[in-house]
């Protein structure tokens, strides 16, 4: 079994129990007393782990079962965890069979055909402790509802996982078992990929783009706020992001050069600015400028949250930080700031900062041109930007400044021509290539707090 796959990745090769731990501490459960805890996974076979869509963790105080982990894995290489407890916001009705039952909002992103609305209703039977297991060996039985979001709620998708025999795991019955079925977990993905081209091309449902998985930590999604593609309220099934996607080399270019601009205009600006990302459980930030004088720290001027690096893209390619601000906080909803008065003063470029050299506006013309074809019509004039709200990130333009802007659009380009000649269809006005274009044109205000929408 593959252990480095299980969990938060970050924890390295940590062994699964060390990493599920330290889950479940910065959580706020205490894990004295945890004496034993089943694991229901699929296995790696010959070093590979395919797609495994769901691990449940059976978690024991006390020889008694305390929490129910599900760790729900999607095709896009993200992994969400939910949290139940027993004995805490379960079912006061309880299906006859099953000894556990919760209902919980749904959270992640598993199916590009439904969005993130619902509920799931998870029953399970209460297997016993290995201390207590006796001569027999334990036949788990999960069931999920998936339930929609609507009056009256309706049960969309039923699943069941049901163990028919169990057996030690040994080399023998693990020979036994790949001589069964030797290919069932080479097949997951091809399977799964061939349901999804039935359901989109033969079934016609539009697909809904990947929406970020929710921060493991409440408080950074508060500062977020909804994204698109929101997901359900409730109770119960307290979870969050446990893996993210791996940023691409172009990514982490866009996120460098975005942390180089902070440094050098914080310290120009003498003020302290943090960096928050939700993409990880250990909430991942950084501080630019004086991050403490002696030992007090220093409260930040401006914290900017951010779900992912689809951010920094966008900032980069923002013709005025107006239109970056309209764009990631309201249209896309991937960042915020704690306040935009600052925010939009940290990337409008100072009127002290003139650009004398012959290169330089070259390349920024090039840049600004680039920019403007992104925006709807009514938006690439260049009275539509007053040189006063340009993108204090052209600071230090250079050829690689238009190279960056380059690959970015033309990323956007490359993306839409795929799609289309894959005849791929999202769910109307959600495309993603079409995100400058949902946007409205910054109001031409001498207040650089004001943006509005249409």
């Amino acid at each position: 079994m593959d252990h480095k796959g299980l969990l938060h990745t970050s924890k390295g090769l940590r062994p699964i129990r060390a990493k599920l731990h330290a889950f479940l501490e910065q959580r706020g459960w205490a894990t004295d007393g945890i004496t034993d805890i089943w694991l229901s996974t699929m296995p790696s076979f010959v070093g590979y782990s395919g797609i495994n869509p769901l691990t449940v963790y059976y978690i024991y105080k006390q020889v008694q079962l305390w929490i129910v982990i599900l760790e729900v894995h999607n095709t896009f290489g993200e992994k969400y965890a939910y949290v139940l407890e027993t004995g805490v916001n379960e079912d006061a009705e309880r299906t006859p069979g099953f000894d556990h039952q919760w209902t919980f909002p749904r959270q992640f992103h598993v199916s590009p055909f439904n969005d993130r609305s619902g509920y799931y209703r998870c029953f399970i039977n209460a297997i016993p402790s290995p201390s207590t297991l006796g001569e027999g060996l334990p036949r788990p039985i999960v069931k999920l509802h998936l339930i929609t979001a609507t009056e009256p709620p309706q049960v969309k998708l039923m699943a069941i996982t049901r163990a028919s025999e169990s057996l030690p795991l040994n080399s023998r019955n693990l020979v036994a078992c790949l001589a069964k079925a030797p290919l069932a977990l080479l097949l997951t993905l091809p399977r799964i990929t061939y349901e999804a081209f039935f359901l989109h091309y033969q079934k016609r449902l539009d697909i809904y783009p990947r929406p970020e998985p929710v921060a493991l930590l409440g408080e950074v999604e508060k500062h977020l706020g909804d994204a698109n593609n929101p997901i359900s309220k409730g109770i119960g099934g307290i979870g969050g992001g446990i893996g993210w996607q791996k940023e691409s080399l172009l990514e982490r270019w866009t996120r460098r050069h975005f942390e180089t601009f902070l440094s050098r205009r914080a310290r120009h600006m003498g003020i302290t600015i943090r960096l928050v990302s939700s993409r990880d459980s250990d909430v991942d930030y950084r501080i630019f400028g004086k991050p403490q004088i002696g030992d007090m720290e220093v409260t930040p001027d401006l914290t900017i949250y951010y779900r992912s690096s689809t951010f920094f893209a966008i900032m980069i390619l923002a013709p005025s930080p107006q239109h970056g601000a309209l764009l990631a906080f309201e249209t896309e909803r991937v960042a915020t700031a704690s306040s935009l008065h600052m925010f939009i003063r940290v990337f409008t470029r100072s009127g002290e900062e003139p650009i004398h050299s012959l290169v330089d506006r070259a390349l920024l013309s090039c840049v600004d041109f680039i920019r403007r074809q992104l925006l709807p019509p009514e938006g690439r004039t260049r009275d539509a930007i007053p040189s006063a709200s340009r993108n204090a990130l052209d600071e230090k333009i250079s050829l690689t400044s238009l190279i960056m802007v380059v690959l970015l659009y033309l990323s956007i380009k490359l993306e839409k021509v795929i799609f289309l000649m894959t005849k791929t269809r999202f769910v109307e006005g959600s495309e993603p290539w079409n995100s400058w274009r949902r946007l409205s044109t910054p109001a031409k205000s001498s207040d650089i707090g004001s943006i509005t929408r249409e």
